[in-house]
This record gives structure tokens, C-alpha cells and sequence, in this order.
């Protein structure tokens, strides 16, 4: 068996987005536990000309991307020169994308970037019927605590995006954000599980976070994208395979009678995230 190829994420810090610290693929597979993380936004403050003995393992090793922005705009512009220090670094056969995302700030029909072709592997959280890459849900499906039994105590909760511009205005009702800043991978854990929790204690789950909304509909629960500006500050909200409704913080009631039931989504995408991850195994050659 190989060893593990280096995991490049969208941050590896000890505060930020609990969603992206939740697809760490350590937590769900025990041949990842030795892997290596990179920050992609540290990534891109190398220069294309500095040494950097980064590179050299990378290559090596191989690198697998999970849940990378794969383009976004001037506020994002580390993680796509971090993108680029991969390309330049990785060679195809060993370099892949799970959870992948069309990131934008504009109205959802960007195209994809070119760039990803260079990846020899690609499973993309865009859900995109006319592409050629694949749907595939993002590893935190893969989540023990999805599976336990939650009663609810809340007619309805909201969990915030907790960066400014990204909340979702919503008040007077029990609220969580998406921080989170620890100093152990235990402690990370509890907050993810916390955090799956009190999710399921609402009957009806207001959001401004993918993955709480992700979430919520794996859990069962009634959700609604809620945004201080009425409208996503992200175009990933605009590609899910489970749409929800989008409103204003003061229209959500409105929106109730438009959510889709999705009763199969845990399931869904527990199955579809297995199955991508057995691909990386034999992509990575770390199959027994």
C-alpha cells in the first residue's frame, strides 16, 4: 500500500469554516490518517519562482484536494494561485478534486475552470446535468453522528455562515455559526458533532452555510436558505442537487409550503461519498 497522498484543503487553521474542517477524509477513513495537510490559501503566497520543499512532496505523494474553491474572484485569489502551485507541482495521475466547487460571487453560469481537466480524478459538489464531471457528495456525508436519532425541541433554529455579509439576519431563535477555533483534532470533532446536533433539534433549519444545509436535509429536516441580502453570496448555492428555497430573513415563513421533502438524501449521499472514496483508494493505490 502507498502512503497517503497530502490532503490540500481550503484551510487547516485553528478557527474557520466548521463545513470544510468537516471533510477532512482523516475522519472517516482510517488510511488518511497519516496524510500531510496543506493549507491552499498558504499555497498561494509562494511565489511560481521561490524554492519550496512543499513541492517536492507533493509530487511525491500525490495530492488529493478536498472541498477546493476552484474559482471565485479577487477576494479569493490565494486559494487559485494555490491551485496553480499544485498544477505546476503535481503531475495528473496523482493529483485529484473530491468536493469540488464552482465558486462564484455572480449568478451561477460560470464555467468551470479549465484547469480542471489536469485533474486525474474529480468528484464535484456542482450538480451539473450537462457537465462531464460527476456529482458526488463531499465526505462529511460519510458522518457517524448523521446516523443517531435526534428528537426535536425546536420549532426552528437557524445556523449562520459566521462571516460579515454571509449571516442570515435572522434573530429570536436558538442559533449556531459555522466557527469553530480549536487546537486538537478532538476538539474539532466534539464541535462537529455539536454542531450536527443542534441541527437536528430544529423542526425547520433557517441557513446561511452550505453545510448546514447539507445537513439538514441529510437529517430529515425542513431547511430554507435565509440571507441578510435576500439573495446567496456564493454562486454554490445555485448548483445543489437538492434545491432549497432562498429568501429574505423577514420572508422565510412565506417559503415554508416551497421545501421538497428529500427523504432519501442521507442515504444518497452516504452511498455516493463510499463510493468516490473507494475511487481514491485505487486512484491513490491504497487499496489492500
Amino acid at each position: 500500500m502507498s502512503r497517503p497522498p497530502v490532503v490540500v484543503s481550503n484551510r487547516k487553521d485553528l478557527w474557520g469554516n466548521l463545513g470544510a474542517r468537516a471533510m477532512d477524509p482523516a475522519l472517516y477513513d482510517p488510511v488518511f490518517f497519516g496524510a500531510s495537510h496543506v493549507n491552499l490559501d498558504r499555497l498561494g503566497l509562494v511565489p511560481a519562482w521561490a524554492p519550496d520543499p512543499r513541492r517536492t512532496r507533493l509530487a511525491d505523494r500525490g495530492v488529493l484536494l478536498v472541498g477546493g474553491i476552484l474559482a471565485g474572484g479577487p477576494k479569493l485569489v490565494l486559494f487559485e494561485r494555490g491551485i496553480e502551485r499544485l498544477l505546476d507541482s503535481v503531475p495528473p495521475d496523482r493529483l485529484a478534486c473530491w468536493g469540488g466547487i464552482n465558486t462564484h460571487g455572480g449568478r451561477g453560469d460560470e464555467p468551470l475552470p479549465p484547469y480542471l481537466e489536469r485533474f486525474g480524478l474529480v468528484g464535484l459538489r456542482d450538480n451539473l446535468p450537462d457537465s462531464r464531471y460527476q456529482w458526488t457528495a463531499d465526505p462529511s456525508a460519510l458522518h457517524e453522528a448523521l446516523w443517531l436519532d435526534y428528537p426535536v425541541e425546536h420549532e426552528v433554529v437557524v445556523f449562520n455562515n459566521w462571516q460579515p455579509g454571509c449571516r442570515t439576519g435572522v434573530t429570536g431563535f436558538p442559533a449556531m455559526s459555522n466557527f469553530f477555533r480549536f487546537h486538537t483534532d478532538a476538539m474539532r470533532q466534539r464541535r462537529i458533532e455539536a454542531a450536527i446536533r443542534f441541527i437536528a433539534s430544529g423542526e425547520t433549519v433557517l441557513t446561511s452555510s452550505y453545510w448546514g444545509l447539507m445537513t439538514a436535509q441529510r437529517l430529515g429536516r425542513k431547511a430554507i436558505l435565509v440571507f441578510e441580502n435576500g439573495s446567496p453570496f456564493s454562486s454554490k448555492f445555485l448548483h445543489l442537487r437538492r434545491p432549497a428555497p432562498i429568501c429574505w430573513p423577514t420572508s422565510w415563513r412565506a417559503s415554508l409550503s416551497q421545501i421538497e421533502p428529500y427523504p432519501d438524501a442521507r442515504t444518497e449521499d452516504r452511498d455516493s461519498a463510499a463510493a468516490f472514496l473507494s475511487r481514491l483508494q485505487l486512484f491513490f493505490g491504497l487499496a489492500d
